[in-house]
């Protein structure tokens, strides 16, 4: 099925046996895959970052469930299970649209979210655009600012479709080398949750033009607007992360006056997967002080 017709392809048998039993909402733009857990009007969203789908969440989904929050994990549009047209211009105002449209869809009025990496530039622009539908931000290490690519990412930038043949698991796995600081808990079936996308139609293809179509300078647009966002935040860190590095973080505390702080040690860019016994608990004391003040 897949467009460069590369050896790795998903036949439509195995795809269709992939999407057993999972759900999706249809978007005007695409299929949107989703996950949903517990119930009630104590809504959760969760966004993930570039490159990652709803297993970035596995540690947490359950989790917040059982301790009473309706909770929603989103493919973003290019991304997991979700459709992966490549004739659109991807943004971060498009997925702000994306969940804005999802949230009117499921009738959801209000709701925490959690965002790591690109899901919590979506948060940001969310909080920009539509406060009121906001009761808190759970940021984990998230892109507010513009940053340097890291080589991966530039190379892919630069070299566009020349670079769909090199995609394979192995530089899944060299990726997540990067995103995490112990590279001893990474495991086969994270590689394979990440390496699942890009045997989809058009999964290599969309992230070539997501990195070519995303625009940094939205993430300066978007910072003039951080000191009037008085929404809840809790900014979650890992020490050692080496794509948005700790002095993010510190600016973010000077543009959010107000703003909380967890920082993980010995800890990279996706501390919820690599240390969620240490994530977890700060996530649902703050999840759950915000839900009383509601």
């Amino acid at each position: 099925m897949c467009a460069c017709s590369c050896p790795y392809a998903l036949d439509p048998v195995t795809l269709q046996h992939v999407e057993n039993g999972k759900t999706f909402w249809s978007w005007e733009k695409g299929r949107i895959h989703y996950i949903e857990k517990g119930e009630g009007e104590n809504h959760v969203v969760l966004l993930h970052g570039f490159g990652a789908n709803t297993y970035t969440w596995k540690n947490q989904i359950d989790l917040l469930a059982q301790e009473g929050f309706h909770v929603w994990a989103i493919d973003f549009l290019g991304f997991g299970l979700s459709d992966k047209p490549l004739e659109l211009e991807y943004s971060i105002d498009l997925y702000r649209k994306q969940i804005e449209d999802f949230l009117k869809a499921k009738g959801i009025q209000k709701t925490h979210l959690l965002g790591n990496s690109m899901g919590g530039a979506v948060a940001l622009a969310l909080a920009e655009n539509s406060p009121e539908k906001i009761s808190s931000m759970c940021l984990i290490d998230p892109l507010a600012y513009p940053v340097v690519m890291p080589f991966f990412y530039s190379v892919g930038k630069t070299l566009g479709k020349l670079i769909i043949p090199f995609f394979s698991r192995n530089l899944v796995h060299q990726i997540i080398k990067k995103i995490f600081y112990d590279s001893q808990k990474i495991t086969e079936e994270q590689i394979d949750a990440y390496w699942l996308p890009y045997q989809m139609e058009g999964g290599r293809e969309v992230v070539v033009n997501i990195l070519d179509t995303f625009d940094p300078e939205r993430l300066e647009q978007l910072h003039q607007s951080y000191g009037k966002i008085k929404i809840p935040i809790l900014f979650v860190w890992g020490e050692q992360d080496e794509l948005i590095p700790l002095s993010h973080l510190i600016h973010l505390l000077v543009d959010f006056t107000h703003a909380e702080k967890v920082i993980i040690p010995f800890c990279g860019h996706a501390p919820q997967e690599e240390k969620p016994d240490e994530v977890n608990p700060a996530l649902i004391e703050f999840l759950h002080k915000h839900s009383e003040m509601r």
